[in-house]
């Protein structure tokens, strides 16, 4: 299998949150993403992402899941879904 490296650049084009009551620091997230992603492989290099994510945090720790689609410069597409689980703790930097 070919070897080659890269990296993505985005920004969120629409976001939404949710402040649920049920329980202390819970957060429903609603999120576009889109940037170019720059790969060695040629292929991939310039490709443009966009991803459409979900995510159900509780003290920003919690289910992620979301869909992406690349258009690459031929016309080609790939899609797919990214799940996932954030364990992301933090402190707040006031009670």
């Amino acid at each position: 299998m070919p070897e080659f490296s890269g990296s993505f650049s985005g920004r969120a084009t629409l976001q939404t949150t949710i402040i649920a009551s049920d329980v202390p620091d819970h957060q429903l997230n609603l999120a576009e993403i889109r940037g170019l992603q720059k790969s060695s492989d040629e292929k991939w290099n310039n490709a443009q992402l966009t991803y459409w994510g979900f995510a159900d945090l509780v003290s920003g720790s919690g289910l992620q899941r979301g869909h992406f689609v690349n258009e690459h410069a031929d016309g080609d597409r790939h899609l797919g879904y990214v799940r996932g689980q954030s364990n992301h703790r933090w402190q707040r930097d006031h009670p």
